[in-house]
C-alpha cells in the first residue's frame, strides 16, 4: 500500500513538465563553442536518464492511486 495522494501524483505531473524549461537550457548550452560533440551527447543522455526516470516515477504513482481506489 502506498503513502501517495492525488497531491504527489500532481507534484509529480508538475515535475516532469520541467521537460521543456530543462530543453532550453540545453538548447543554450549546445549553443556553446566550448562544448564538443561528446559533451552534447552527454547532456542529451543525462537529460534522457533523468526524464526516464521521472516519468516512469509518475506512472508508478498513477498505477498505485488507480489500484487502491485513490483515482478513478
Amino acid at each position: 500500500m502506498s503513502n501517495k495522494t492525488r497531491f504527489d501524483l500532481e507534484q509529480e505531473i508538475l515535475g516532469c513538465w520541467h521537460i521543456t524549461d530543462d530543453i532550453g537550457v540545453m538548447l543554450n548550452a549546445m549553443e556553446n563553442p566550448e562544448f564538443d560533440e561528446d559533451e552534447r551527447m552527454n547532456f542529451l543522455i543525462g537529460l534522457r536518464t533523468i526524464y526516464n526516470a521521472k516519468f516512469e516515477q509518475l506512472f508508478a504513482t498513477f498505477e498505485g492511486l488507480i489500484s487502491e481506489g485513490k483515482v478513478k
